[in-house]
This record gives structure tokens, sequence and C-alpha cells, in this order.
């Protein structure tokens, strides 16, 4: 797989990228097991042995957690090896700072802004070429699973994913 999309946590403890999964489930020979170590992944009632439509499948591997750790590192990963130009500036302006709280490239000059404004003041500003994927993970906050230009608010229990208040409203 070229990209770890959505990572799902099998009961095996392994993980899988979601689409890699579907498709292993869907190859004929398959019966539901873990595409490294081969244990059973769904369980009699929900079609272990049986052969699962596509559409059912997908509802299947949907429901299977998702790796919300690894999702932020492979996200933090793409943002870091990204061009580091400001988002804030129009034009390929290069950004020497990250905001933690905004999740934003700055350069220089919306750095000076960026610490006298009141409502930004005091956030966590970081220099680009010392920020890691591990740090970037850790501290940045997730986005919302439905919608990926919102940042998460609200952990939805039932569906086991971080949400924004715009999903908790549907």
């Amino acid at each position: 797989c070229e990209e770890f999309d959505n990572p799902k946590i099998l009961p095996c403890d392994h993980l899988v990228c979601h689409k890699c999964l579907l498709s292993w489930l869907s190859n004929e020979q398959q019966q539901g097991g873990c595409p490294l170590c081969r244990d059973p992944i769904f369980t009699q009632t929900t079609g272990q042995g049986q052969r699962i439509g596509q559409g059912h499948l997908a509802t299947l591997v949907d429901s299977l957690p998702t790796d919300l750790a690894t999702v932020a590192l492979v996200e933090s990963k793409k943002l870091l090896s990204g061009p580091h130009e400001c988002t804030m500036c129009s034009g390929k302006v290069a950004a020497t700072s990250y905001c933690f709280q905004c999740d934003v490239k700055l350069c220089q000059a919306c750095v000076s802004y960026h610490k006298k404004l009141p409502v930004s003041k005091d956030h966590d500003l970081e220099e680009m070429s010392k920020l890691t994927a591990q740090r970037l993970s850790t501290t940045r906050r997730s986005k919302c699973t439905n919608h990926s230009d919102r940042l998460s608010e609200l952990y939805c229990s039932s569906h086991q994913e971080l949400i924004c208040m715009m999903c908790s409203s549907t």
C-alpha cells in the first residue's frame, strides 16, 4: 500500500489499511482472516467462513476500530513532507514556524502578527526546522472524521470516531 490510510485494528492486534483490508477480504479465496497471521477477523455471527457481499463487507470493515494514533502520525508526516509555505500569505512565502492551536504554517512576518494578536499571543509555536512528526502527532488536534476541514471537538462512542460540532447535531 502506498498510503497507510485509515488503519484498522484487527482482533489479533495487527494494523491494516482500510483499503488493503477490503481488497484482501474481497478475494474469493479469503475466509475473513488477518492478512498477516490468518487469525479470524469476524465471528460466526458477523460472517466468518461465509461469503460476504461487498456492501456488507465494507460495513464490517468500517465497524473495526481505527488506530487514531497512527492516523495522527501519518497525517503529521504528510504535513511535514509537503511544501513549507505560509498558510496565511498568498504566494509562495517560506514558512518558518507552525502553530499547534491554529494548525497553520507561518512565515516570519505572520509569526510577529500572531504573537501580537490577543486571540493568538499565547499559542504554542515551533520552528519548522525543529518540528518532528512524533511531536506534531501528539500535540496537533485531530480533524473531524467526516469533515476534513474542521477540527474534532467530540468523540462519538456509537461510531468510535472523532467528530466536530456539525456532526453532533445530525
